[in-house]
């Protein structure tokens, strides 16, 4: 890997003198250090160090500012490659507008520039490559820095307004640069919410020619603009002609859960992390996404593929750890074929968490409440219940006081460890506890048999009405298709789960029997039957349609 550092960049990037650039070169082959310093030392810079470690890299730009940074893609197993370094320097801003970030590798290979999205580089320079390129390469970046200097400056310093002036006259001064100060233009208006001119100025760059990044800001301004339809059909336009446009995908996938069409938010991100598999990112979102459309498989592979991505990755986090351990515990409680495998991932899994994270004590809770479910998974019964006593100790006897996520992993711990009764009072509890808390309820309306948050009664209520209004018109597949998606968002409604039943049977009524319509609707009031009780509101309801999908089953 290999750095060029600025001490006094304005100034020193006034000409082609190159001798005040200090010069950093970070590679594994030491080698490589002497070549790429001889190739330095001929463009007359004369201040050059050199480290073959990644870290030791990111430690020597906390202490200086740098003008331009060539940073080896692979530095060897078990570190950060070049890409890892590229993003920490961004997460911890430490890595000023200013700066140039080169990315030297062998090849440019399609999974390295899709997972570079997030943090691309300025510039690729791909071996073997001799002191002329070199030399040319770093020529045309740094007279492009030269002329965005100010610009660059004014963005780093969040001056907005000043921004906007100066990206006006450089554009009006009609250099070379002109299509990239039309880009950061665009970008600054949308962010100060001008959203007028942001249109204006996509759609003039788009007359004169199809850009992607150009009818990309054009679909964020019409969702900023409440036109999710028409950003869409932008999105897709982009999508068909650049099928490997990942930010487009990335906005798509915010539209569609914005709207709540979860399984088209769902599949969007399957798209996106098949065409970029190595971006931590996006398997990130992934994870969040299924656990929205409580699709558990595929959320805890995702968060196993993100935890593998995260060993050397700023981005790595305690929440894919943790999300890994409920998408299993919840797979292990809805007995999925695939549970069992999981189980045994997770456990070694979740073993090493606090190893590579400072955990806070509640954080340590979470995981003990986890490892119980999961030890459930494997028939370890007594191990579960041991850690599960642990927990119970610590939140009993010292009154300690657990969020709402910790709370929910006690309900279900003591759910798996069959003391069914005390997970009940206690959920009841957390309902009174948070009746004013509306995230909270949010959360809660995932265990409960009615919902009880307003976001959550409104989206029911809405699926409720396509969904009737598809059966009033004897529509029934169509609402059975409503129900059924609904059922798997909110599986444990007695509302949402009689409606499909009630669809099923209007069904096979009118269009004769269905062996795996009946079958979901067997399934459907064994699951209703399992938490109903008979002086529910809704009690006798279930009994007319148990009743009616008898007489079907009998009849057919």
């Amino acid at each position: 890997m290999i750095f060029i550092s600025r001490v006094r960049a304005i100034h020193i990037m006034v000409s082609d003198d190159y001798s005040q650039f200090n010069v950093l070169v970070v590679d594994d082959f030491k080698q490589f250090h002497s070549t790429i310093s001889d190739m330095l030392e001929s463009f007359g810079i004369k201040h050059i160090d050199t480290t073959a470690s990644g870290s030791q890299a990111i430690k020597l730009c906390r202490a200086k500012t740098y003008d331009i940074i060539l940073c080896d893609y692979n530095m060897g197993q078990n570190k950060k490659n070049g890409q890892q370094v590229l993003e920490s320097l961004k997460f911890h801003k430490i890595l000023p507008h200013q700066t140039l970030f080169l990315l030297v590798t062998a090849e440019v290979s399609k999974s390295m520039v899709m997972a570079t999205y997030d943090n691309e580089p300025d510039a690729y320079i791909v071996k073997p490559f001799n002191a002329k390129l070199l030399k040319q390469r770093i020529g045309k970046l740094v007279t492009k820095r030269q002329t965005l200097t100010e610009l660059n400056r004014l963005i780093e310093e969040e001056l907005d307004d000043e921004a906007i002036t100066e990206c006006e006259r450089l554009i009006e001064s009609n250099g070379r640069h002109t299509l990239a100060c039309q880009k950061l233009l665009s970008e600054l208006y949308l962010k100060t919410k001008q959203y007028d001119q942001a249109e204006t100025l996509y759609l003039q760059v788009l007359s004169k020619r199809d850009r992607d990044w150009a009818k990309l800001g054009l679909a964020r301004t019409k969702r900023a603009q409440d036109d999710n339809e028409q950003a869409l059909q932008l999105l897709e336009e982009v999508i068909e002609k650049t099928p490997h446009y990942m930010p487009a995908f990335d906005l798509m996938a915010d539209i569609y859960e914005e709207c709540n069409e979860l399984d088209n938010a769902l599949s969007t991100m399957r798209n996106v992390v098949s065409l970029s598999p190595n971006s931590i990112l996006r398997h990130q979102r992934l994870a969040q996404v299924a656990e929205h459309t409580n699709d558990f498989a595929a959320a805890t592979e995702a968060h196993l593929k993100s935890i593998e991505l995260g060993t050397y990755s700023c981005y790595e986090s305690e929440k894919n750890f943790l999300g890994l351990g409920r998408g299993t515990a919840q797979l292990i409680a809805d007995n999925d074929p695939q549970a069992h495998e999981y189980a045994q991932k997770t456990l070694n899994v979740l073993k090493e968490v606090d190893q590579r994270f400072k955990l806070t004590d509640e954080a340590q809770l979470q995981v003990k409440l986890l490892l119980a479910q999961v030890h459930v998974g494997l028939d370890n019964t007594t191990t579960a219940r041991d850690l599960l006593w642990e927990v119970e100790q610590v939140i009993d006897k010292e009154s300690t006081v657990i969020g709402i996520d910790t709370a929910l992993d006690r309900v279900k711990a003591l759910n798996a460890t069959n003391q069914q009764q005390r997970s009940k009072d206690i959920l009841s509890e957390l309902v009174k506890q948070h009746e004013n808390d509306e995230i909270a309820l949010e959360k809660l309306d995932r265990l409960l048999d009615e919902p009880r948050s307003k976001v959550v009664r409104k989206r029911v209520a809405d699926i409720n009405r396509d969904g009737i209004s598809l059966y009033d018109e004897k529509r029934y597949k169509e609402a059975i298709t409503v129900f059924r998606r609904a059922q798997k968002l909110f599986p444990k409604f007695i509302g949402v789960n009689l409606n499909l039943v009630q669809a099923l049977n209007g069904e096979m009524r009118g269009n004769g029997y269905n062996d795996e319509f009946m079958a979901c609707c067997v399934a459907t009031l064994d699951t209703v039957a399992s938490f109903i009780p008979e002086t529910h509101e809704q009690f006798e309801r279930y009994r007319q349609l148990y009743e009616a999908a008898r007489e079907l089953r009998s009849g057919r």
